[in-house]
């Protein structure tokens, strides 16, 4: 005697294949913005602490960066010899680009950072854009379009360090006379939210997490 084998109708495999759907739909844009936030924040704070400890070396070696010569304005040729001098030794890249303005540099990691200096020009520090890239090829395609703001910093993609590699927490935007003084979490996230110009202090401010609250849509 045949015995019987179940089996699913043709209705119930599309039901379940939709059910299927519905459900990788509802999941899958949180999964890919959970992982693009990881992928921000292990980034930053890989850059932050790897810029810092070559420059702690570099000093060392050739005393403060405030004494440190050749970096020219909006010259990536003498950027790059500079770098190369004080800086190249202490830190692994593995591709050099030249932009109009400053030099970028990519990381093993896939991400990047690119430099450009516009004033002061007798030491490194003077006006030093540091901007740190997700994604190298961001630090390639910056181009000097007369705002640093939306021309270097989005929040999302590029970051603004300062010159020794830390990210920019202080007043200097709002209160130049305070200077020293840390932001509070409101000013960062409203400074964030504006210019991008300190969205990285935020991040920092944060713990280097990107909080529910973070004004720049990823």
């Amino acid at each position: 005697m045949l015995k019987k084998i179940g089996a699913f109708t043709l209705a119930e495999v599309l039901i379940t294949l939709a059910i299927i759907g519905i459900v990788a739909a509802l999941t899958l844009p949180n999964l890919i913005y959970s992982y693009k936030k990881r992928i921000i924040e292990t980034r930053l704070v890989h850059f932050s602490s790897m810029f810092r400890q070559a420059i702690q070396m570099a000093e060392a070696e050739y005393g403060e960066t405030t004494t440190w010569d050749g970096f020219e304005i909006d010259d990536a040729d003498a950027m790059l010899e500079s770098y190369n001098k004080y800086l190249g030794k202490y830190i692994k890249t593995i591709e050099t680009y030249k932009t109009p303005k400053g030099v970028a540099f990519a990381l093993a990691n896939g991400s990047g950072f690119h430099y450009r200096k516009n004033a002061n020009p007798e030491n490194w520090r003077g006006n030093l854009y540091l901007t740190f890239c997700v994604h190298y090829k961001n630090c390639k395609n910056i181009k000097d379009t007369g705002s640093p703001w939306s021309t270097y910093y989005d929040g999302k993609e590029k970051f603004h360090f300062d010159e020794v590699g830390i990210p920019v927490t202080i007043a200097q935007s709002l209160d130049p006379d305070n200077y020293s003084r840390e932001m509070t979490r409101d000013e960062l996230i409203e400074n964030c939210k504006t210019s991008h110009y300190k969205c990285v202090g935020l991040i920092q401010h944060d713990g280097w997490k990107i909080k529910d609250d973070y004004p720049i849509k990823l």
